[in-house]
């Protein structure tokens, strides 16, 4: 193998200076434009939390991923005991709900 590592779990905190991606387009196929409306229409049913952790008192802010599920299911990770959430991937979509949100205010502006 390339030595690259493919999968890592960690039960605590990772510091870095940045987290990146690969985003090239020459990495992707079947490319398609998120629709906005329904990004909008994810985002309303999304449903923040604070929490903490079983095993720390620290207060933390996110989602349940069992509840994401019913709204964005590509989002969750059923892989062992436990889910997890990429919420990497549900940055689009937040983008998505912003630019229609932000053209549903221009258009009632115009409107005044």
């Amino acid at each position: 193998t390339d030595g690259s590592l493919t999968s890592m779990r960690v039960a605590g905190r990772i510091t870095a200076t940045e987290f990146v991606g690969n985003s090239d387009r020459r990495l992707k196929r079947s490319i398609a434009n998120l629709d906005a409306e329904k990004c909008t229409e994810a985002v309303a049913q999304l449903q923040p939390k604070s929490y903490c952790f079983n095993e720390c008192d620290r207060k933390r802010f996110g989602f349940i991923s069992q509840e994401v599920d019913c709204v964005l299911p590509e989002l969750v990770c059923k892989s062992g005991a436990y889910q997890s959430l990429n919420y990497i991937d549900l940055i689009p979509v937040l983008v998505g709900a912003i630019q229609d949100l932000q053209m549903q205010v221009k258009n009632l502006s115009s409107k005044i």
